[in-house]
């Protein structure tokens, strides 16, 4: 799936209705083109028009605390249509501020990629890093918002998390070929008497196996990532190296 032909939930966080409405009219896609549109083109349009880029869609909903924000997002999670942004202003009195509200979100959804929004000096950076950890997936804006940096930060944001999604997809996939993997080859050590059974089916899912950890070293993966396709690897050379006297295919 194309992240530019996507259409993503952003979920705006602030006690202001106005902010929520600054966001809809930056975020949410312009209306399709009409009868009136397409006559209009027909009548008038430029032969010579240029191509269009398109852009993701997003569909925003609104949350004006924290405690709202988070029963909203459980229920996207339970629903499994998650959120892949968040924008969340820092003050939201009476209750909890950007910062707890971050923590309690991540503890639900951790992948949620979020923008902390703020015209004040509530946390200093290094106190936001103490307080949230490192972390990729989060970015500051500062109010008033330039409109151009909104949509940039959004259309990078969702991006990254339409692209982790995909690395979490390949790396389930991993996990399952590297466990039959593991099984086949306890069978195999197992009962060498008679390899000729499952023997065959091996070269194959170590063929398909090695395809998916070349496709998963081109995405650039995370230390513990990384870990899990070294691991796969290494069991991948065991197998070569038990079928090698009696591989099929020699």
């Amino acid at each position: 799936m194309d992240p530019v032909s996507s259409s993503y939930r952003v979920l705006i966080v602030d006690d202001n209705e106005g902010i929520h409405q600054d966001f809809r009219s930056l975020l949410q896609p312009p209306r399709e083109p009409d009868d009136l549109d397409a006559l209009a083109d027909e009548l008038f349009g430029d032969d010579e028009k240029e191509e269009t880029f398109e852009l993701p869609s997003y569909r925003c909903d609104s949350a004006f605390q924290g405690e709202m924000a988070l029963a909203t997002v459980k229920d996207a999670v339970a629903n499994g249509d998650a959120y892949a942004l968040a924008f969340i202003d820092i003050r939201m009195p009476p209750g909890w501020d950007g910062v707890e509200t971050i923590t309690h979100l991540w503890a639900i959804d951790p992948n949620l990629q979020i923008v902390l929004c703020s015209a004040y000096s509530d946390y200093s950076w290094e106190e936001i890093v103490q307080k949230l950890g490192v972390s990729d997936k989060l970015m500051l804006l500062r109010k008033p918002f330039d409109a151009n940096s909104v949509k940039q930060i959004t259309l990078a944001s969702t991006s990254r998390w339409h692209r982790d999604r995909l690395v979490r997809q390949q790396l389930h996939q991993l996990d399952e070929r590297l466990e039959l993997c593991r099984e086949q080859l306890t069978a195999l050590e197992r009962d060498m008497a008679r390899p000729q059974g499952r023997l065959r089916e091996l070269p194959v899912a170590l063929d398909e196996l090695t395809q998916l950890l070349d496709g998963l070293d081109a995405t650039g993966l995370a230390s513990e990532q990384a870990e899990l396709v070294a691991q796969a690897r290494a069991v991948a050379a065991r197998l070569r190296s038990v079928l090698a006297p009696g591989d099929p295919r020699r």
